[in-house]
């Protein structure tokens, strides 16, 4: 059985019912004026980040958006509210790539959790959430060559994958893929794409809006109990590939305490 823990995070929401939404995120609304969230472009800040773990992206932020927003990246590091490092071209970044003048990393992953309305998160019938890849570099990649991971406690259950919603690229749900292993005793969801799913393009692109579920085989009275999870309301602890190779987010090096 899991045991409770605190998770210990600095940028997440504390509104339980109206606000699982992570301050890493500008992606994904918040309500209007919740002193831990904020809406792209907004003039409010975010959330800290994990040090090691993203890299503060003030005046970059989501499609543009305001200053504030962090976002998980590979392996660049930084204090929380450190300034960005200013480019002309990725040969000015001591780290990463330059993107409308703002050196970061590669990739960016944005993610929301999106339980069922009136959920406990210590007895969860799903894992739900949703995300975005976003690709800072100037090449293009097949989606087939992107894979995400999602690290969780199994709670005893048969976890079985669903693939909710896609917005374009991929846009079909049937283009979106899951299958479950484990690592360092951590279960994991890894979402990948079919062949046919199309092509994340280079320059600050971005994936739609991809949704997918976690749920018992059959629905029966097992239930996920989120908080000790290690990806849980931590976008740095999701961990992104490509072609196999660690490009954003932090993988788990212990197991979960039991």
């Amino acid at each position: 059985m899991a045991v409770r823990r605190s998770l210990g995070l600095s940028a997440v929401c504390t509104l339980a019912a109206a606000c699982s939404l992570t301050s890493l995120d500008g992606y994904f609304d918040c309500p209007a004026g919740h002193k831990d969230c904020k809406n792209p472009g907004s003039s409010g800040t975010g959330g800290g980040t994990e040090a090691g773990a993203g890299t503060a992206s003030a005046g970059l932020g989501a499609n543009g958006g305001g200053a504030g927003e962090v976002m998980a990246g590979g392996g660049l590091g930084g204090e929380a509210g450190s300034p960005p490092e200013l480019c002309t071209t990725t040969q000015d970044c001591t780290t990463g790539t330059c993107l409308r003048g703002v050196c970061g990393p590669a990739f960016e992953v944005s993610y929301q959790d999106t339980p069922d309305s009136g959920t406990d998160p210590t007895q969860a019938k799903w894992i739900k959430f949703q995300f975005q890849i976003k690709n800072r570099t100037a090449q293009s990649y097949p989606l087939s060559s992107l894979t995400l991971r999602y690290y969780y406690t199994p709670d005893l259950a048969v976890s079985q994958f669903q693939a909710l919603t896609a917005s374009a690229p991929p846009g079909d749900v049937k283009k979106v893929t899951g299958s479950f292993g484990m690592t360092s005793g951590w279960t994991y969801l890894e979402v990948g794409f079919t062949s046919d799913a199309g092509t994340l393009n280079g320059g600050g692109a971005s994936t739609g809006i991809i949704k997918v579920g976690i749920h018992d085989q059959n629905f029966a009275d097992l239930v996920f109990y989120e908080p000790d999870d290690y990806s849980y309301l931590n976008v740095a602890h999701i961990t992104l590939y490509l072609d196999s190779m660690l490009v954003a987010g932090i993988e788990p090096v212990a197991p979960p305490l039991q």
